[in-house]
């Protein structure tokens, strides 16, 4: 009976090893928001992943683009009777459900998160991390992205939750902003990009399509 309970006892301190093991893993393939902005690359990397909403709202293959939806408000226009949701904005009864306007809301303010994040983040990284220019310029980027965002929501929204940080879980909900309040916002955050952005020939070959002052 000693000889089961000595192996018993040492089964059981092996499953106890094996358990913490398993649970103090590295994760592998996904950085910390509190391990990220360390360099230069990384500020770069992270306002160029704020781009990236723009290719889901203006260049999706999907029907839930954002020139679909003023278009199919058109009375030129005709909705696929396979698209439910375009058909609703083609006669003006859009309900909450609808999956291309939801598809919109959700990419609009995953950018306006992203543009909080990087203007948050890079102003806390040292001066000393990047080279000349090089933080005010992406700083620009995310306020100009910031203002492109807001304006397409506000324009197809009106009054809508203007958000000009990066939230918490139990901030998330936020009354709506009027209109007004999101173009003094647009102008502040455009302002601010004029002042840090480079000019277009100022830009070489691999930065093409990044926001200028003359965007």
């Amino acid at each position: 009976m000693k000889k089961y309970k000595i192996i018993f006892y040492v089964f059981t301190m092996l499953s106890l090893v094996s358990c913490e093991d398993i649970l103090d893993q590295q994760p592998y393939g996904v950085i910390s928001e509190d391990l990220y902005y360390q360099t230069e690359g990384d500020a770069i990397s992270a306002v160029t992943a704020t781009y990236s909403r723009l290719q889901r709202i203006l260049f999706t293959n999907e029907w839930k683009g954002l020139d679909y939806i003023p278009d199919i408000m058109s009375p030129d226009a005709e909705s696929h009777p396979g698209f439910a949701g375009l058909k609703q904005t083609h006669e003006y009864t859009n309900t909450p459900e609808n999956p291309e306007v939801a598809s919109l809301w959700v990419n609009l303010y995953n950018g306006v998160y992203l543009a909080n994040q990087g203007i948050e983040r890079i102003n806390e990284m040292p001066e000393d991390v990047f080279s000349d220019g090089m933080k005010s310029r992406l700083l620009g980027e995310c306020y100009f992205l910031r203002a492109w965002y807001n304006l397409r929501i506000t324009q197809l929204w009106g009054d809508a939750p203007l958000v000009v940080q990066t939230l918490s879980l139990d901030s998330l909900y936020i009354p709506s902003s009027p209109q007004t309040e999101f173009f003094i916002q647009l102008k502040k955050d455009l302002l601010e990009a004029e002042d840090r952005l480079p000019l277009v020939s100022e830009y070489d070959s691999n930065n093409v399509g990044r926001a200028t002052q003359g965007a």
